[in-house]
């Protein structure tokens, strides 16, 4: 996840106008809880993140972003 959310951070902000529907201030959100107040994270919601949102992000990038050859 931190890695997920570290590459999105360096998104530019044309591309993150481009692909709107990625939720790109609750990926930050989530780095930031992960970075900073680790004693306080929710393992269900991490958990839950994993499980559902995570495979959802993939298959959007996958159908909106070209593939490097």
């Amino acid at each position: 996840m931190l890695v997920i959310a570290e590459a999105a951070r360096r998104i530019s902000e044309t591309t993150r106008q481009t692909l709107s529907t990625i939720p790109w201030q609750e990926i930050n959100g989530m780095r930031n809880r992960l970075v900073h107040e680790y004693d306080d994270v929710n393992l269900n919601i991490v958990w839950d993140v994993v499980q559902n949102e995570i495979p959802i992000l993939i298959e959007e990038l996958r159908l909106r972003v070209p593939r490097e050859e």
